[in-house]
């Protein structure tokens, strides 16, 4: 997971339609605060608003065709339009009774809307813990800026890579807030280990391509890879940061440019600092 930077440019529809919806809504509650409490009235939050034609894709596009929380690849699936605050009612945990109305006054609100997989969308449901319940904004006269989520937000004043780490291709929360979001999204499911393991072969073919190829198409190759592999644009691009910069990967790469590297040191560089000592090295010596 790691931090998306939506663009400031709000799609029109949600400015026009949405607010007009949004105002509606309120209103409603605003009239009978009970019914939508108990469930006998719901918000109609129009899926033909959010998930218009003009939203999804600006959403895809800046995440790089990702998942905002598990970062798989989505170019060959059609993802979803989420809501990160649940629109309809909310769980603090998995089997809970939903409470109602939910935060229907954020179902057209651009901050609350990320491009998320089926497997994700469907894992993280309705459910929403806080740090302290008490502070809950549970209607739309209350302030959701006293809350703490414990689901991170892609783009919260926390940042993801903060409190999420790899470990090869395995995930670990490094705080209450990575451990919430890595179980209520089922972020350490087999299939995205199996990926993530493969994206991980990947590079260490890439990084042996480096080392001993002298053909310059595949040492282009190789280094347009791994550049990509650790840039916003790479799937699972958190995991392949974690990899470049863990005691096998720097000793992979050690082991390309060691005269160099006794020069430059490598110790307690970042991912990108290593991959431009690694390209700079493999342009001066092939």
């Amino acid at each position: 997971m790691i931090r998306i930077d939506k663009p400031v440019d709000i799609p029109l529809v949600l400015t026009t339609k949405g607010t007009e919806l949004n105002e509606a809504n309120c209103k409603k509650y605003s009239s009978n605060p009970k019914l939508y409490k108990s469930g006998k009235e719901e918000f109609i939050i129009s899926d033909k608003v959010y998930n218009d034609k003009s939203v999804k894709p600006i959403l895809k596009q800046a995440q790089n065709n990702k998942c905002c929380y598990c970062e798989k690849d989505q170019e060959h699936e059609d993802g979803a339009v989420e809501h990160y605050r649940p629109k309809k009612g909310f769980q603090i945990k998995k089997g809970d009774k939903l409470i109602r109305p939910g935060y229907y006054w954020l179902g057209y609100d651009w901050s609350n809307l990320f491009f998320v997989c089926t497997h994700c969308n469907r894992k993280k449901s309705t459910i929403f813990p806080l740090k302290d319940e008490k502070k809950r904004a549970l209607y739309h006269k209350k302030s959701i800026k006293n809350e703490a989520p414990y689901l991170l937000d892609p783009c919260g004043v926390k940042n993801p890579r903060e409190h999420i780490i790899f470990k090869s291709q395995l995930i670990e929360g490094t705080s209450e807030y990575g451990k919430y979001t890595i179980e209520i999204c089922d972020l350490d499911r087999d299939d995205l280990n199996n990926k993530r393991l493969k994206v991980i072969s990947d590079i260490k073919a890439r990084l042996v391509i480096l080392k001993t190829s002298k053909d310059k198409i595949d040492i282009n190759d190789a280094i347009k890879y791994t550049q990509n592999a650790i840039s916003s644009k790479g799937e699972f691009s958190a995991m392949a940061i974690d990899y470049i910069e863990s005691k096998e990967g720097r000793t992979m790469l050690k082991a390309i440019i060691s005269p160099y590297s006794v020069k430059s040191g490598l110790e307690g560089k970042s991912a990108k600092e290593l991959i431009s000592d690694l390209i700079d090295f493999i342009r001066k010596s092939k």
